[in-house]
């Protein structure tokens, strides 16, 4: 498996490799860092840590890709409405934009990061927006998806939160799986299975630090992230897809 993953990194660090050189950052790009809060492709942080956000959004698009070749409702549908909550610069709703017949909605609160984003991760077929999420999900529309990466750590009540988002078919999200005291950003700290168990219709998944995902039984000893996936009752669990954990993501 050390093997495995050595080839994973290395395929992914030259696959990305345009996006792994650091330069200074101007204004704008430091006010989006945040003291590394925010990942900007090409500018800040390592390549491991672009592959495990990179991957993050491929998972979800996986995901939805299988849903959209299994639920007749969804072969069906012109448009399918995916919501990026706390999309920071964008470029994981560029990897959204790439299923078929969706229209992605990216929000966050950083105007700087809502105007990069503009300029750098536009496609036809994404809409930007800058939103307090609180506000946001208060009030939302309903969207075939709902999907965030590292984000609801950041808010007290977070997951009580997140699961008030507005979905018809899954909201698909991911936190720090116990993470302990050190970030002052972070105010959801700890979070372990047991947050989640107060919540209905949810599955469990993770993900390591080389960016590979794992179900409940082959969980890695080293987990980064927790998936959560809380699925409309009416439509398959994504475990019925039968994916092959560990599930390495190629990106084409």
């Amino acid at each position: 498996m050390k093997l495995l993953n050595n080839i994973y990194f290395g395929y992914h660090k030259f696959k990305y490799r345009k996006e792994f050189k650091k330069k200074k950052l101007n204004d704008q790009e430091k006010k989006i860092f945040n003291a590394g809060e925010r990942l900007i492709p090409g500018m800040t942080h390592d390549y491991k840590e672009l592959i495990r956000h990179r991957k993050s959004y491929e998972y979800f698009k996986k995901i939805i890709e299988n849903d959209i070749r299994n639920i007749n409702e969804l072969k069906n549908k012109e448009q399918i409405t995916i919501a990026d909550l706390g999309c920071d610069v964008g470029h994981g709703c560029q990897v959204l934009s790439r299923i078929n017949k969706s229209r992605v909605y990216g929000y966050d609160m950083s105007k700087e990061s809502i105007k990069y984003a503009k300029n750098h991760y536009s496609k036809e077929n994404i809409k930007y927006e800058q939103a307090d999420l609180v506000k946001l999900i208060s009030h939302m529309q309903e969207f075939d998806y709902v999907v965030s990466r590292g984000v609801f750590e950041h808010i007290l009540g977070g997951l009580d939160l997140v699961m008030k988002s507005n979905f018809k078919f899954r909201l698909i999200f991911d936190v720090p799986y116990n993470e302990p005291k050190g970030n002052e950003f972070h105010l959801l700290l700890g979070i372990t299975e047991k947050d989640f168990s107060k919540y209905s219709n949810i599955e469990l998944y993770y993900q390591d630090l080389g960016g590979i995902f794992y179900d409940d039984p082959r969980k890695p000893q080293k987990t980064n992230m927790v998936i959560c996936i809380k699925s409309n009752k009416n439509i398959p669990n994504v475990k019925n897809y039968k994916f092959k954990y560990p599930l390495m993501i190629w990106s084409k």
